[in-house]
């Protein structure tokens, strides 16, 4: 303490101009890397929901004739969509009816269908959207998506 007793004040004015503007900068760099993070993760969350609302009214036929195969086609599509790890279908009694990657064990999934909508879980955005023919008609299955976070983590780092 004595040093800055002892400095001249011009510089004791620098350094507290410094002090002041690297702090106004840390927190200005602080609130719009978390304005970034919760905005990208509302988009990210709209996204998915979106696709999921997608690959659900394209199941409809294939999850209410028992078409397995046809539903595993629509789900293998999901391949295009890098950041999606696991998807699957539920039938009406809650059991997977197909799955992507199509070689994934059950263990991979849930037991069985959750609420619907979108949470973010272990590092995961994870989602459950009914498959029904017209919103509010019989529900025929429940579609589960669960996507990594890795575009919200490479975004951080550009930051």
């Amino acid at each position: 303490m004595a040093l800055f007793r002892d400095m001249p004040i011009r510089r004791k004015l620098t350094a507290m101009i410094l002090i002041t503007s690297g702090v106004v900068l840390l927190l200005t760099c602080s609130a719009f890397v978390g304005y970034e993070l919760v905005t990208f993760r509302r988009v990210s969350v709209r996204q998915l929901a979106t696709l999921a609302e997608i690959i659900a009214a394209e199941s409809t036929g294939a999850v209410a004739f028992d078409n397995q195969r046809d539903a595993t086609e629509i789900l293998s599509a999901l391949h295009a969509e890098g950041q999606i790890v696991a998807a699957c279908l539920y039938d009406m009694k809650g059991r997977i009816f197909a799955r992507h990657p199509a070689t994934a064990p059950d263990s991979a999934f849930p037991n069985g269908p959750q609420a619907d909508g979108f949470r973010f879980v272990d590092g995961h955005l994870v989602g459950f959207t009914p498959v029904v023919q017209v919103q509010g008609t019989e529900r025929f299955g429940t579609l589960y998506l669960r996507s990594n976070l890795e575009a919200v983590n490479e975004r951080l780092r550009l930051y």
